[in-house]
């Protein structure tokens, strides 16, 4: 510790001076923010943005823009780390700073992504080295369609100018929700990949979700037991409120509705709260074992109607903080009931005390994220996922062993209800008998519309797979080759965007009656997918299967639409046998790259696959030369 003493006047002046102009060094290197950012940066994918970046609250919403863009206010910029850039509820406008020098050498243009979405507003400002300003907005106030970057959160793709160095001015602003900026600057194909990856992720844990609450449906219609209905209405409730929390639902259920992204999350966390209560009152008959907390129960439900309808009103935080408050003491109130119940002997009040709890320390840790309480890190972000995983586990446990104790008591009736069947099976033989040769034929039907693509009476692109892989294995056994065509017909996106869709799937007809009419007895023809074709083609080399291309090219162009004819891009591979295994997958891969040069080389086309140009004569092989493009 210093302490002052009289000898401090005693130190040289230019000590002192010294010793200040240090400090201001300091000051203003913390205070005008951190070095430019260069890109592309070394670390594939992501590049992290701790400390890279600068912030400024703006309390009072009185900067003008004008002037932070030309610089005026960069000294009152703080360099941040993603700890503090959860700010909570609040009514300033956050404003951050990140300059990116962008390398002579090329590259794809990086992606500037926020995760968090529950923003009003979210404005981005580019400033070149020649002071020219280029602007892009997104949020919640505006409509997903107007988004640069279809992503759950908000995105921008940033235009990469070579040896420039670009300052970036991010402001956000939002009275609904809380503002949470954890940056992140990511390559465009790992976006890509990440953005698939999260997607495929969430998909499967609504998937799961909503597979709970359809037993839970299915359950309350065979033993019309309420806890069953209210259990189905809280899961609904859960799923779209993590939905509208995530993005998902602006991105799929109402893109076009920027006000109901603003209001429904906490309307939805406000229902979860009513039908949780009553899911948990009536499955454990809490009003009689804990009869002193009902009081509780309604205070807290209508706290969260009240809180809803703050929120709708557009008292955005203080509404949000009503329902929040609510969330968390009827999670206390309804964990004392699931202990009392256990205690009391309910076996089954444990699951759901063990999904309580789980759901609780999840639910906790994402609120304190969002609130800006607590650092954000992958556990934080997805501990309401993690909680509710551990949550409807218990509960699909403890509804299990429900139906077990039900199944029991049942088991007497359904034996006496079994002997009356016997004694009416033995007059119903004759029936059964006709029954039976009407089901068989009904089952030759469905076998037939399983295997058949509804629109074009193909096979459908299963179908199209296995026979595919049954011919590869004779090829390898009887040694001859496949070739194996993949079609595309030419710009229908345009087509129905055009024409209609109705017109598409009559091009759609043509192009199959085409594809059926051309081909031989034993060859295969699929509907890979949209508008793309599958033809196998046993017993046909590279030739061959060119020469059948080109026909089938020019038979295409006969179809009309108006003035306009059908084009359609080919590619094709051919597997020879002779020492090379190959499964089905490998030659559609090799066939559908080929259809991409055929795409990317004008179109109305046929490309056949380098490694098809083999042929084999004596056992040895040899390459030939590959024929002309057509």
């Amino acid at each position: 510790m210093y302490r002052y003493t009289s000898n401090a006047s005693r130190v040289p002046a230019w000590r002192w001076l010294f010793a200040l102009g240090v400090m201001l060094l300091i000051s203003n290197a913390w205070a005008g923010g951190p070095s430019p950012l260069t890109w592309p940066a070394d670390s594939a994918g992501h590049v992290a943005l701790d400390g890279r970046y600068a912030v400024l609250v703006d309390g009072a919403r009185a900067l003008n823009s004008e002037a932070v863009l030309a610089g005026r206010h960069d000294a009152e910029f703080i360099t941040a780390s993603r700890r503090d850039t959860n700010f909570g509820f609040t009514h300033a406008e956050i404003w951050l700073r990140l300059a990116i020098a962008y390398q002579a050498s090329h590259s794809a243009p990086p992606v500037l992504v926020i995760p968090r979405p529950l923003i009003d507003d979210v404005d981005l400002y580019a400033v070149d080295s020649a002071g020219v300003v280029s602007h892009a907005a997104t949020g919640d106030n505006h409509p997903f369609s107007s988004r640069q970057v279809a992503y759950r959160g908000f995105a921008f793709l940033l235009d990469v100018k070579a040896g420039q160095t670009v300052t970036y001015y991010l402001r956000a602003r939002s009275d609904t929700g809380p503002i949470s900026l954890p940056l992140e600057l990511v390559d465009s194909a790992t976006f890509r990949a990440d953005s698939a990856s999260e997607n495929y992720g969430r998909g499967a844990f609504v998937g799961f979700m909503v597979g709970l609450a359809l037993c839970a449906l299915t359950l309350f219609a065979l033993v019309r037991n309420v806890a069953y209905a209210y259990y189905c209405q809280y899961l609904v409730a859960f799923v779209l409120l993590l939905c509208a929390a995530d993005g998902y639902a602006m991105q799929f259920l109402w893109p076009n509705a920027p006000l109901a992204q603003q209001i429904l999350p906490a309307a939805l966390l406000a229902l979860a709260n009513v039908t949780g209560t009553l899911f948990a009152r009536s499955f454990l008959n809490l009003p009689d074992v804990t009869p002193a907390s009902e009081p509780w129960y309604a205070l807290t439900s209508a706290a969260s109607a009240v809180g809803m309808a703050l929120h709708v009103f557009h008292h955005g935080a203080l509404g949000a903080s009503v329902i929040m408050t609510s969330t968390a003491v009827l999670g206390v109130v309804a964990l004392w009931g699931c202990i009392q119940a256990w205690r009391d002997g309910d076996r089954i009040a444990g699951y759901l005390l063990f999904g309580w709890v789980a759901f609780l320390l999840g639910m906790s840790v994402t609120m304190l994220d969002m609130v800006g309480l607590i650092a954000t890190s992958n556990w934080t972000s997805n501990g309401v996922y993690l909680g509710a995983l551990g949550e409807f586990v218990a509960l699909a446990v403890g509804l299990s062993e429900r139906l077990w104790k039900l199944q029991q008591a049942r088991e007497t009736h359904i034996a006496a209800v079994n002997a009356d069947l016997a004694a009416l099976n033995a007059n119903l033989e004759d029936m059964v008998k006709s029954r039976t040769r009407e089901l068989e034929e009904r089952n030759r039907e469905l076998l037939e519309l399983a295997v058949r693509d509804s629109l074009t009476g193909l096979y459908n692109h299963s179908t199209s797979i296995e026979l595919l892989e049954q011919l590869l294995h004779q090829s390898q056994r009887y040694e001859f080759p496949i070739a194996t065509v993949m079609l595309d017909i030419d710009n229908f996106k345009q087509l129905n965007d055009s024409y209609g869709h109705q017109l598409g799937d009559h091009v759609l007809e043509e192009v199959s009656q085409t594809l059926a009419d051309s081909v031989r007895g034993a060859d295969v023809v699929g509907r890979y997918g949209g508008e793309e074709f599958l033809i196998v083609m046993p017993h046909a080399d590279a030739l061959a299967a060119r020469e059948y291309g080109e026909r089938l090219l020019s038979r295409i162009r006969e179809i009309h639409i108006g003035n306009n004819h059908i084009s359609a891009s080919i590619g094709i591979s051919v597997f020879h046998p002779r020492g090379h295994r190959a499964s089905a997958q490998d030659v559609i891969r090799r066939a559908d790259e080929a259809l991409y040069r055929s795409k990317r080389e004008g179109r109305d086309r046929l490309t056949i696959d380098s490694l098809s140009l083999v042929s084999v004569t004596d056992g040895e092989r040899r390459f030939e030369k590959p024929p002309p493009r057509s």
